[in-house]
C-alpha cells in the first residue's frame, strides 16, 4: 500500500494535517520528522516492489510482503 507523502498533498490538506498534529501536542520539528519518515516508506516500498518485479522476471522467488 503506497503511504500519502506531503509533497503529494496540495497547501491546505498539509496544512490541515500539521495542525491536527499539532493540537495532539507534537512539536514542529516532530511533525518535520512524520513527513521525512513517511516520504522515506514510501520510497523504501517503491525500491522494494521493484526489487520484487525484477526478481520474479528472473524466476527467483519474492520475498515475504513488508508490514506495517
Amino acid at each position: 500500500m503506497k503511504m500519502l507523502v506531503p509533497f503529494e498533498l496540495d497547501e491546505k490538506d498539509r496544512k490541515a494535517i500539521a495542525l491536527f498534529y499539532k493540537e495532539k501536542g507534537l512539536s514542529d520539528e516532530g511533525i518535520c520528522t512524520l513527513w521525512i519518515t513517511m516520504a522515506v516508506e514510501a520510497a523504501l516500498d517503491d525500491v522494494l516492489e521493484k526489487l520484487d518485479e525484477h526478481e520474479r522476471k528472473k524466476g527467483m522467488k519474492a520475498r515475504p510482503k513488508r508490514k506495517r
